[in-house]
């Protein structure tokens, strides 16, 4: 299944999000392309995910929701 992702990076938590992002510890596998931002709005991106199920993207995606 493909999902469509939009999210708003919290700014409060984003040098967190970015450290995390860098050090390689936040699950990327399902992802397939590159993050897109909003020119207005850089927090905020759109990616395309993709998973067998709403299980298993669940299960990646919940460590990326505190940011």
């Amino acid at each position: 299944m493909k999902y469509l992702v939009r999210v708003r990076v919290n700014l409060v938590t984003m040098t967190e999000f970015g450290q995390r992002l860098q050090k390689g510890e936040l699950d990327r596998s399902c992802i397939r392309g590159e993050t897109f931002c909003l020119e207005d709005d850089p927090a905020v991106g759109f990616s395309v995910w993709e998973a067998e199920s709403d299980e298993k993207f669940d299960s990646v995606f919940k460590s990326w929701k505190p940011y």
